[in-house]
């Protein structure tokens, strides 16, 4: 269950990144703005997760940029997927 709210830009990364080499790819995302649209749900074996689609050119960005990374859930070039919160 989660207790924080939160939007993930990208789900699946296999490898923990160092703070700073996170810090310099995002250095150019200011805070930008989400609208949140219909409730959706992730279902799986295990269990289900009720979410938000997440609307947001930056956003979507992000989820770009972060799916170029090596060692994603597919290697680089993993597929952009969808945000959501």
């Amino acid at each position: 269950r989660e207790i924080e709210p939160h939007i993930t830009a990208k789900f699946g990364l296999t490898k923990n990144y160092p703070k700073e080499e996170m810090g310099k790819l995002m250095s150019h995302i200011k805070p930008f703005k989400v609208v949140l649209e219909a409730i959706d749900l992730f279902s799986n074996p295990k269990f289900d997760v009720v979410k938000f689609n997440v609307k947001s050119e930056t956003l979507e960005k992000l989820n770009r940029l972060l799916s170029k990374l090596p060692n994603g859930p597919f290697g680089a070039g993993s597929p952009p997927g969808k945000p959501n919160g």
